[in-house]
């Protein structure tokens, strides 16, 4: 629902970037629930439209996350998420040499994933 609130809303939230990333980022923690934290990684993915700066100092954070959700067979919507969010952060920051930076090993499972 806040990644909708934020599709939505992407000029109006500018000003909140900041808050939204600090309440936002805590709740990727492995110790969270596992919905909560794909809620949270997709709302980022929606952020990254209006906050792409912020987020591109951010992707040591998301890149590993993004790659244990690529890595989780036991979840589709959970590996679809983290496609969507890395092509989101790859599109809107324009970091994507920073992205295979952070986890060389990307290419190799979006490939397993393609296959």
């Amino acid at each position: 629902m806040l990644a909708a609130f934020i599709r939505s809303t992407r000029h109006l939230i500018e000003p909140y970037v900041k808050p939204i990333l600090k309440a936002l980022l805590p709740k990727l923690d492995p110790s969270q629930d596992p919905r909560v934290r794909q809620e949270v990684l997709g709302a980022l993915g929606e952020l990254s439209a209006a906050a792409s700066e912020e987020l591109a100092e951010h992707m040591p954070i998301l890149i590993p996350i993004i790659v244990e959700f690529l890595e989780d067979h036991s979840s589709t919507s959970r590996r679809e998420t983290g496609l969507k969010v890395l092509g989101q952060l790859a599109q809107n920051t324009g970091h994507l040499v920073n992205i295979l930076e952070c986890d060389p090993r990307i290419i190799g499972i979006l490939l397993g994933l393609v296959q």
